[in-house]
């Protein structure tokens, strides 16, 4: 452990990082103590090449790879339906979310591709399905109020155990689904891009909601802890499914 700018890194052992590096995720978070998470922390759930991490149900890591690369809150992924995307233009448009206030956006170019092979990949009955997140064959949807449980499980799977992710302390929260959204704020704000263009994609609606990240994000560029692969490389399903053809005109 050690302190970068006044914040506590909790480092992992080579062993814990390298399976977290398969899982491709992050969590940057900045909860009571302000700690920040080593971007290896999560990358472990989304390489998913190891069979430990192929476990994990697919449509749970397509729920936590997108969270990770968009900012959407958890509730707005679950309700995402396929009417809201536009994936010849590769858009993405919530008109009811928690502010009622509708946004549109570009997606990243990683998540776009991984949903358009997502699209190929559906059994006929899960296409019959609005929502994008559901099981791929029975058409379910992700369960509601469980993106913590599912992260956690996950890790778990992937033989990640470090009490850190897992026990609160008087000073210290446990990993939560909502972290991954800090993630991507966090990561953004690290990579230089402005706060209207976090904002236009996560919905905050004042500076004053992006300040705690600010100092995080300075930690995570001057630490070079780097950025996410892009989802359709990353999960060995959507990987190997043949791009569909986008129409440019």
């Amino acid at each position: 452990m050690s302190r970068v700018n006044g914040r506590t890194i909790v480092a992992t052992n080579q062993e814990e990082m390298a399976v977290l590096h398969r899982l491709n995720l992050t969590s940057l978070r900045v909860p009571r103590k302000q700690e920040l998470r080593t971007l290896q922390e999560l990358r472990t759930l989304h390489k998913y090449r190891d069979v430990r991490c192929k476990k994990v149900p697919l449509h749970h890591r397509l729920f936590l790879g997108i969270l990770a690369r968009e900012g959407l809150r958890a509730s707005e992924l679950r309700n995402l339906e396929w009417s809201n995307l536009d994936l010849d233009r590769g858009l993405l448009t919530l008109e009811e979310n928690k502010t009622d206030s509708p946004r549109t956006w570009p997606l990243d170019h990683g998540v776009a591709e991984a949903l358009r092979r997502w699209e190929k990949l559906l059994s006929p009955r899960a296409k019959q399905a609005k929502y994008v997140i559901v099981h791929r064959r029975s058409g379910q949807r992700i369960a509601g109020g469980k993106a913590a449980a599912q992260l956690k499980a996950g890790l778990t799977k992937a033989k990640v155990s470090r009490e850190a992710l897992f026990n609160s302390t008087a000073t210290r929260m446990s990993i939560r689904g909502h972290d991954l959204r800090a993630t991507f704020v966090t990561m953004s704000l690290a990579a230089g891009k402005t706060e209207a263009w976090v904002t236009d994609r996560t919905g905050h609606t004042s500076s004053t909601m992006l300040y705690r990240y600010k100092r995080a994000a300075r930690t995570h560029a001057e630490a070079q802890m780097g950025s996410l692969r892009p989802l359709h490389e990353v999960i060995p399903e959507l990987s190997q499914v043949t791009a569909p053809q986008v129409d440019e005109a």
